[in-house]
């Protein structure tokens, strides 16, 4: 078995284990597997195992890893900070953008959209760990966007939920409580009649307290790929 194979097994078998404590079943958290450093090689070993999505941070790699991997059928998920202009490029290839940050890029992203009758999924990022090198709305200002009604206007960015990252600790009871902030968040904009239905939290380290406290999607990297 390669290392490939071997890691991807323990990362599902976590899953498995993580949703089985929850009770929950492992049909309910996506993996996505981010391959960002890595060759298209080890995409395409992953694929052939079974592994439909991928994660990638930087749009200029992600690109050329997408040009040599078109015979097969993957979803791409961007993952890093948006530059607005590199926006028109990221919504053209990747299926799904988990990294809206912030009003300016989710505005031009409906508008580049409907310009050119296209629709794409989307992600609002929250900073659940208060953490001033992380990316994406404050609780606060989230919350503002979702009483302004704007998410209710989009009709060519299609939001389905939210997206955060967990901080660098080891404390368990700060991991666990910024997840269980996401799903509040996500929970309040469900309340509000947004058809949401994905809840993108956990990676290789944290993955375990992140399905038990409701993410429907995982994003690991080094668990799969070993490290960078």
């Amino acid at each position: 078995m390669s290392a490939v194979a071997g890691n991807l097994k323990r990362v599902q078998d976590r899953i498995a284990a993580a949703c089985s404590a929850a009770g929950r079943a492992p049909s309910e958290v996506k993996l996505v597997a981010v391959c960002k450093t890595f060759p298209a090689s080890a995409v395409r070993e992953a694929f052939g195992l079974g592994q439909t999505d991928f994660g990638e941070n930087r749009f200029q790699e992600a690109d050329l890893k997408m040009r040599e991997l078109t015979d097969l059928r993957l979803n791409w998920h961007f993952l890093g900070q948006v530059q607005s202009n590199k926006l028109h490029r990221i919504l053209r290839v990747f299926s799904m953008v988990q990294s809206l940050d912030r009003t300016e890029i989710i505005e031009k992203a409906e508008r580049v959209l409907g310009e050119g009758g296209e629709k794409r999924d989307g992600l609002i990022e929250v900073n659940i760990s208060g953490e001033e090198s992380k990316a994406g709305f404050t609780p606060k200002e989230f919350r503002e966007l979702l009483g302004s009604g704007a998410l209710h206007r989009l009709k060519s960015l299609n939001v389905r939920g939210l997206m955060g990252i967990g901080p660098l600790t080891e404390r368990s009871d700060r991991v666990r409580s910024s997840f269980d902030l996401l799903k509040t968040l996500y929970e309040e904009g469900r309340s509000q009649g947004l058809a949401w239905d994905t809840l993108s939290m956990g990676m290789s380290s944290d993955l375990e307290p992140a399905i038990a406290a409701g993410s429907t999607m995982v994003r690991v990297g080094t668990a799969v790929f070993g490290t960078r």
